[in-house]
């Protein structure tokens, strides 16, 4: 284990590769999903995507502060100044604890759009997610500046190691922090499964609607809470664990700490794959913007079928969801709008029938937007 733990890994080619890789995904990623939020209208009115957005942003700046975080391998002379070697740790924490709390942040907007439609435009207004985004940046910048003056820096020693961060510091704040975010995480996704599941019987009971393709399937739920808590989990449980085990331990071995920590940025790199790049308007986006065309150029319906927002999403307006809720509930039929005029995998559907509950027929068209197009 000692043999191992001294391992000259810094500096070398293999780390500089595994580190450059990361760094070009998030970094093009991100800078891709945030050009494609700011330039197209449709994206830009989406209310969930102002979450998403805030998380391409806290992953770009774990991308970029990724170089500055691999300096002290290549310029020995960091670790004898204090603060170029402080404001190390001070970058990467605040970048990754930004993006773990907007993760929580996209979690939260989920739960509200799927588990209680009715009250989504009231709670999820401009002002309550401005609010919110303001705590978790906030938030994440205490986290980080409170080791520019709480640290173990000692001059004669000359180390810039993650030796440099106190115990309560790791394993009384960073750790229960992970703790409380995943299991909030695990809660919230839990919930919409099981709403999903339950409205998708009553949608079911109510209509047949098992010869029409393309309608949502709530195994599509599951595989995307899979996929979100899952890859969160894989990257950073691993450094947790680490730090954990290395102060509560008193052991000092880099290496692993090097490979859990490469782990945990990979998920910046992750995100815009999950929240964005699965998603068909932002496909759409990214297509028109690599293609030197005008995003604001797709189809309305193409991108505003999806998540609920200011001009388009299910809202209430004296116990009714808005546009014309009650034109539409006429009758037991279900009208099938496809924007591509075909029935391929790829193609959006808008199912409207009418359901005894508009609640019924408000978490329907959220639970699509966000797990059927996500999948």
């Amino acid at each position: 284990m000692t043999s191992l733990c001294d391992a000259p890994y810094t500096g070398s080619i293999l780390w500089l590769l595994v580190y450059s890789l990361i760094i070009v995904v998030s970094i093009v990623g991100n800078i891709l999903t945030i050009i494609a939020i700011l330039t197209t209208r449709k994206l830009r009115s989406l209310y969930s995507n102002r979450f998403v957005l805030s998380l391409a942003v806290s992953d770009l700046l774990v991308g970029c502060s990724i170089p500055y975080h691999m300096l002290p391998y290549y310029y020995l002379d960091m670790s004898k100044n204090k603060v170029p070697c402080l404001l190390r740790f001070m970058l990467i924490a605040f970048a990754c604890s930004s993006s773990i709390h907007n993760l929580l942040l996209v979690a939260a907007d989920r739960y509200v759009a799927i588990v209680h439609p009715l009250d989504y435009s009231r709670c999820m207004t401009r002002r309550v997610s401005w609010i919110l985004l303001a705590c978790v940046w906030t938030f994440a910048l205490g986290l980080g500046t409170v080791l520019l003056y709480w640290n173990h820096w000692n001059e004669n020693k000359g180390v810039c190691d993650i030796s440099l961060a106190p115990q309560l510091y790791l394993n009384y704040l960073l750790a229960p922090m992970f703790v409380v975010v995943w299991c909030t995480m695990l809660v919230f996704y839990v919930k919409i499964v099981k709403e999903a599941k339950s409205h998708a019987k009553r949608l079911k009971n109510s209509v047949s609607v098992s010869s029409l393709p393309g309608l949502y399937e709530p195994s599509r739920s599951l595989q995307m809470v899979f996929v979100i808590l899952g890859c969160f989990t894989i990257t950073w449980l691993p450094y947790f664990v680490c730090i954990t085990i290395m102060k509560t331990k008193g052991i000092k071995c880099l290496l692993f700490y090097e490979i859990s920590f490469s782990m945990a940025v990979c998920n910046s790199a992750m995100n815009p794959l999950i929240y964005a790049w699965k998603n068909s308007g932002f496909r759409q986006a990214f297509q028109y913007l690599l293609t030197c065309r005008s995003p604001n150029s797709i189809g309305a319906d193409y991108i505003t079928n999806h998540v609920p927002s200011k001009t388009n999403s299910i809202q209430i307006d004296n116990g009714y969801c808005n546009g014309k809720i009650e034109d539409l509930i006429k009758s037991e039929s279900i009208m099938v709008q496809n924007s591509k005029g075909d029935f391929d995998g790829d193609s959006e559907l808008t199912v409207i029938s009418e359901l005894s509950s508009t609640g019924i027929l408000c978490s329907e068209r959220n639970e699509k937007e966000y797990f059927t197009d996500s999948m």
